[in-house]
């Protein structure tokens, strides 16, 4: 099967757009100085980082699953035969937005709300953030290497687990 999401993260876009628009008013207005210079250029480029990561595409393709953030900064792949559980859960902007380390795995971050959580054979855990977390659990599901997982491994979001971040096991603050 052929999944391909791309969520875009309107709260990076709009930080970006504050971030910029006064960098360069400062550049085309001010008065260029040591001052001004550094001001705007690190408004400049905080802005165009955050523009460039405004959004997260999460493909699953001949038994690979890759994500990147925005153009393509950030390029990850993991082999689908090294995924051993993936499932529904939320993320909370207020913890970050970007790539986050933390006890729970690395976090890949445009948004908050929903995510999926992946575990892995090798390494960490991975979180994706992503408004289709249960159309890509049914991508990971429908790969042919993972056809024998079965349902418990690969789990699409229920009822009966809260989507709450404070989930020890699962949350991501």
């Amino acid at each position: 099967m052929k999944y391909r999401h791309t969520q875009a993260g309107w709260l990076m876009r709009l930080l970006s757009l504050t971030l910029v628009v006064p960098g360069l008013l400062i550049l085309l207005l001010g008065t260029l100085n040591i001052g001004t210079g550094i001001t705007a250029g690190t408004l400049l480029l905080v802005g165009v980082l955050l523009a460039l990561m405004s959004s997260l595409t999460i493909t699953v393709k001949d038994e690979v699953l890759r994500w990147h953030f925005g153009p393509g900064l950030f390029k990850k792949q993991l082999p689908l035969d090294q995924v051993t559980a993936a499932e529904a859960t939320t993320h909370s902007a207020l913890s970050g937005l970007g790539v986050r380390v933390g006890p729970q795995g690395t976090a890949y971050v445009v948004a908050g709300g929903a995510s999926v959580h992946i575990d892995r054979t090798k390494g960490s855990s991975i979180i994706l953030s992503t408004d289709d977390a249960d159309g890509l659990i049914a991508a990971l599901r429908q790969a042919p290497v993972l056809q024998g997982v079965g349902g418990e491994a690969v789990n699409p979001s229920n009822a009966e687990r809260p989507q709450a971040v404070r989930s020890p096991k699962r949350g991501h603050r």
